[in-house]
């Protein structure tokens, strides 16, 4: 069975579909947002999963300590060896609190949140986990972007797929992964994602794409 590497890179763009944020409704009066200019994120670990429902999954790369990286700054977040086969799910378990700053009147950095109190998520490794205690608890929750999913927002963007047809969990992933035909995931996230007036972070949101 070959094995080869394969990459996970983190960038930034402005086009998106997948929201952290649990809403129930949009304000009438939509925030002004301000660019970022630094968006730090601490990753633990990156799995790839043949199954669209995140079973059984393959680690790419795990950190105990976890690795700090600013996604404004194109980081590869992974290299690692996979064997061949079709991915359906990749899985980035990271930190619930994000450092940012921004252009305008937030150039201090501050924490921030990507899962609300009361959000449910869960490890890689099984463990549920249900955000409490604001930046004042550091926890860590998972991304589950899968085919399955048909989800851009909502409660359950941060847990995995409960069967094999549940479409409401995780993040779309429209394509999957085929290696060693794709060589790279690129995570994008939105860099205009700055509230004006209180420097917190306003819905931010993560797209994938397979090179």
């Amino acid at each position: 069975m070959k094995i080869l590497h394969y990459f996970v890179t983190l960038i930034y763009a402005c086009v998106f579909c997948g929201s952290l944020f649990a809403q129930d409704s949009d304000p009438s009066t939509p925030p002004a947002l301000l660019n970022a200019t630094s968006i730090k994120y601490k990753v633990y670990k990156i799995a790839l999963s043949t199954s669209a429902e995140c079973t059984n999954p393959v680690t790419l790369i795990e950190s105990a300590a976890g690795v700090q990286s600013d996604l404004l700054s194109t980081p590869t977040l992974a290299k690692g060896k996979i064997a061949s086969g079709t991915y359906h799910c990749i899985m980035v378990e990271l930190s619930k609190i994000v450092n940012t700053a921004s252009t305008g009147a937030c150039t201090t950095a501050q924490n921030n949140l990507i899962c609300a109190d009361g959000q449910d998520s869960k490890l890689i490794n099984g463990t549920a986990v249900s955000c409490s205690g604001g930046t004042g608890n550091d926890q860590r929750v998972v991304l589950y972007y899968n085919t399955l999913s048909a989800s851009t927002s909502g409660t359950r963007v941060l847990l995995p797929p409960t069967s094999a047809v549940d479409t409401t969990s995780g993040v779309t992933l429209g394509t999957p992964v085929v290696f060693p035909t794709n060589k790279r995931a690129a995570v994008r996230i939105n860099k205009q994602v700055i509230q004006d007036g209180t420097c917190t972070i306003s819905n931010p949101t993560f797209s994938i794409s397979i090179q």
